[in-house]
C-alpha cells in the first residue's frame, strides 16, 4: 500500500495481514500494528481493473432502451403512485410529503435528470419476479428521511450518472437510508462525486452483506460522520476512487478504493469473510483494503 500512519496510535486487526512488501515499512507502523492472526509479506494481489468504463457502457445501454410511457409527472394519487411498465420520466423527479413511488417488478425507469427523495418521501422497488432496472440520469439525493429501499427477492440494478447524496439530519429518527431487503440483491453504480454524512444508513438487512454492492467510477468519496454515526452494510468496490473519511461511521462487509485518508475518523470496520468468495461485475474478487493513508486516532479491523 501506500501513505502514512501520520499521529495515528494504533491500528488493531482482528484477523490475518497480508503485504505485497517483503517487510513492513520504515518507522513506526510496526510498533503500532496489532495483528491477531498471520502477517504475510511478498502477497501477489491481484490487479484493480478500472470500472468507469463498465459503468459508462450499462449507462449508455440504459439510456437506449424504447419506454412504453413517457411523463413528466406523478399524480401520487392517495399518496402512491405505480411504475408498472418501461416509463421514461423526463425532468427532475421529487418523491416527499410522505409520498411512495413504488417500482414494480420487471419494469425500467428512466429519470431524465435528477432524483430527489426527502422528507418523508419513500422510492420503493418491488422485485417479486424480475429484476428492475433504473436509471438517473443526473445526481440523486436521498435527503433526511427519505428512504429508498429495494425488496421483493429479485435483483435491483441502480445506475446514476451524477452525484450521489445521502444525507440524514444528524439523529436517530432523521437517517435517510437505502436498505435492500434479506433476500434481495440491490447494486448501485455511480460516475458522480459520492457523498454519505449527517447519519446516512446505506445497509443489507440481516447483515447480508452481499446482496448490497455500490460501485463508483473514479470520482471522489466523502464519508462524514461528524454529525451522526454512518453505517455502510455491504460492499463499497470503488478501485479508482479516493476516499475520504471523517467523524463517527462503521462499515460491515468489504470496502475498496485507490486510496483512503482517515481525517480524525472513528472507524468501525468488520470484513465479513462471507464475501470472500463474491465477485463484482468484472470477474474480479473483492479486496479489503487497497491503499492506506490514516492520520487519525482509532481504527479496528474485524473479521469472522
Amino acid at each position: 500500500g501506500e501513505g502514512g500512519i501520520g499521529k495515528l496510535e494504533e491500528i488493531r486487526i482482528r484477523g490475518d495481514l497480508l503485504m505485497g512488501a517483503d517487510d513492513f515499512p520504515p518507522g513506526q507502523f510496526e510498533k503500532k500494528v496489532n495483528v491477531s492472526g498471520d502477517i504475510r509479506t511478498n502477497v501477489d494481489f491481484p490487479d484493480l481493473n478500472p470500472v468507469s468504463g463498465a459503468i459508462r457502457q450499462q449507462i449508455d445501454e440504459l439510456r437506449d432502451r424504447d419506454a412504453e410511457r413517457e411523463t413528466g409527472s406523478f399524480a401520487f394519487t392517495d399518496g402512491t403512485e405505480r411504475v408498472t411498465e418501461d416509463t421514461e420520466f423526463t425532468g427532475d423527479l421529487v418523491v416527499s410529503d410522505g409520498n411512495k413511488l413504488i417500482v414494480e417488478s420487471g419494469t425500467t425507469l428512466n429519470v431524465d435528470g435528477d432524483l430527489d427523495v426527502e422528507d418523508g418521501g419513500s422510492l420503493v422497488f418491488d422485485s417479486h419476479s424480475e429484476e428492475i432496472d433504473v436509471l438517473v440520469d443526473g445526481k440523486m439525493v436521498v435527503g433526511e428521511t427519505g428512504t429508498v429501499r429495494a425488496e421483493g427477492g429479485d435483483r435491483v440494478n441502480l445506475h446514476v450518472s451524477g452525484p450521489v447524496t445521502v444525507r440524514g439530519d444528524g439523529t436517530e429518527s432523521g437517517t435517510a437510508s437505502i436498505s435492500t431487503g434479506e433476500h434481495t440483491q440491490l447494486e448501485m453504480f455511480t460516475l458522480g462525486h459520492v457523498t454519505l454524512e449527517d447519519g446516512a444508513n446505506v445497509s443489507a438487512d440481516g447483515d447480508r452483506t452481499e446482496n448490497l454492492w455500490l460501485y463508483s467510477g473514479d470520482d471522489e468519496i466523502d464519508i462524514d460522520g461528524n454529525n451522526g454515526r454512518i453505517r455502510f452494510t455491504g460492499v463499497l468496490y470503488a478501485p479508482e476512487s479516493d476516499m475520504t473519511l471523517d467523524g463517527s461511521m462503521t462499515f460491515t462487509g468489504s470496502f475498496t478504493a485507490n486510496e483512503f485518508e482517515f481525517n480524525d475518523a472513528r472507524l468501525k470496520l468488520h470484513y465479513d469473510e462471507a464475501l470472500r468468495d463474491n465477485q463484482p461485475f468484472d470477474g474480479r474478487s473483492v479486496p479489503v483494503v487497497s491503499r492506506l493513508h490514516v492520520s487519525t486516532h482509532s481504527v479496528v479491523v474485524e473479521s469472522d
